[in-house]
């Protein structure tokens, strides 16, 4: 690895974390390698990682195997696959063609897109059938294929056709025919109320795996010799297949490919909160990038634009000697303050969760009883991230804690190191409040975060 790309891999990560992105991983491969990849504890751990909507492309590399094993065609409607849902669609809901639910130009818009989730509730509904009747009822106010609307629900549509079409789901699908051949096994996805994995969002992937199916993604779909995916998904994936003019931030109005963002530097799989995978042909590159921000990531995009991508480019060309990568781990401040070693505290949530925290020796030990009864112990740290891992009635979660006193307010910090997202508890004298830094998508507590075991 050559001086001036450690130096722009540093100087990268220094202004992600200059920038508050609050990253938790940054890692680059080039013609093939990993060259070089920071992490921040307490995410350094070797667990995958919800990755929000870079699940769609997942979902779309699905449909694409689907499609070349002749179980349907990109032009065929949904209407036409799924006949049984088509009940009283208009006839622009009955022209939506695969590749416009892959492109999100069903013709909904945001509106209508935003509507239907807030109505359906549709992750938790216990019949399917209904929720595809309710989407195919919402005539669009748009033509299908002309317009742009972001909708979670055209993703599960997909994931859906190809259950039904085949009979395997997109998670069978890629793990036996893509993830496996990649050294991935069975990643865990979240599923729907019917036990089916979203589609548009829940997996679960390490930044090394998401890597591996990136540079799967630049090498036109072919590893180790191997065709994986089929070449006429890997053309149209990533060409712009609609207009995002409009949708307000440089790297979100350069147009949509079939569920993947183009970007002023190549193109991108993208998931909420700043879960990144670039695609950088000029570069025969690829950057992971995960992270904790705001609902607009732009500037980890800007930065990695700035700082790392002139330099990748630069070394296009010549394939570099073989060499160990450089690994780097960094560190996530920990709450700064005291520990006081001879208080006990006890506290109430609003929710009704009952917590106990006591202090043994450099630590606190939480205890925490849910309304239902179940209790669980968390580490917390005093200057430290301290790890514990939790199994409840949903699943597995994960988390690292670390804690400080100052002008008699507690702060608790709890990662939850299988998703992006840190809880936050201030316990004062007389009241204990909890708030999440960047609020997940998933609505809940701390134990609405659970994965799912690997291979469920």
């Amino acid at each position: 690895m050559s001086t001036l790309l450690r130096q722009a891999v540093d100087r990268t990560a220094e202004e992600l974390t200059r920038r508050s992105t609050h990253p938790h991983a940054l890692l680059v491969v080039q013609h093939g390698r990993i060259i070089a990849e920071r992490r921040w504890a307490p995410w350094d751990t070797d667990e995958p990682m919800l990755v929000y909507s870079v699940s769609k492309t997942f979902t779309s590399a699905a449909v694409g195997l689907a499609v070349a094993d002749g179980a349907f065609g990109y032009q065929d409607t949904l209407a036409e696959l799924w006949p049984e849902a088509a009940e009283g669609a208009g006839p622009r809901a009955r022209s939506i063609r695969v590749r416009d639910a892959l492109a999100m130009a069903g013709g909904h818009s945001a509106e209508q897109a935003t509507a239907l989730a807030e109505e359906l509730a549709w992750t938790r509904h216990p019949d399917g059938l209904a929720t595809a009747r309710a989407f195919l009822a919402a005539e669009p106010e748009h033509r299908p294929g002309s317009f742009f609307a972001y909708n979670n629900l055209s993703t599960w549509m997909l994931a859906e056709v190809v259950r039904r079409t085949t009979g395997t789901d997109v998670w069978t699908l890629l793990t036996s025919r893509v993830l496996e051949p990649l050294g991935i096994g069975g990643p865990p996805w979240d599923r729907d109320a019917q036990g089916h994995p979203l589609g548009f969002s829940g997996l679960h992937l390490r930044p090394s795996e998401l890597a591996r199916f990136a540079t799967l993604l630049l090498d036109d779909g072919v590893w180790q010799g191997e065709r994986l995916l089929p070449s006429q998904w890997i053309r149209e994936h990533r060409r712009s297949q609609v207009s995002t003019a409009g949708e307000g931030f440089p790297d979100w109005e350069r147009g949509y490919g079939w569920q993947v963002w183009m970007s002023r530097h190549g193109y991108r799989l993208d998931g909420a909160f700043g879960q990144f995978a670039l695609i950088l042909p000029q570069a025969r590159a690829v950057v992971v990038s995960t992270n904790e921000t705001a609902d607009c990531a732009q500037p980890v995009l800007d930065t990695i634009w700035a700082h790392l991508v002139p330099v990748l480019e630069a070394g296009a060309a010549a394939v570099p000697e073989v060499s160990e990568p450089d690994l780097r781990t960094l560190q996530v401040p920990v709450v700064a303050g005291r520990l006081d070693r001879s208080r006990i505290r006890t506290g109430t949530l609003q929710e009704g969760d009952r917590l106990t925290l006591t202090p043994t020796g450099d630590r606190w030990q939480l205890e925490w009883r849910r309304p239902s009864g179940e209790q669980h112990t968390i580490a917390v740290g005093h200057g430290r991230w301290l790890h514990s891992h939790l199994v409840t009635a949903e699943g597995e979660i994960e988390l690292a804690a670390s804690a400080g006193e100052r002008d008699g307010v507690l702060e608790i910090r709890i990662a939850v190191t299988t998703t992006p997202h840190t809880l936050v508890l201030n316990w004062s004298a007389d009241r204990l409040s909890q708030h999440w830094f960047i609020e997940p998508l998933t609505p809940g507590g701390l134990f609405s975060q659970f994965r799912l075991s690997a291979g469920r």
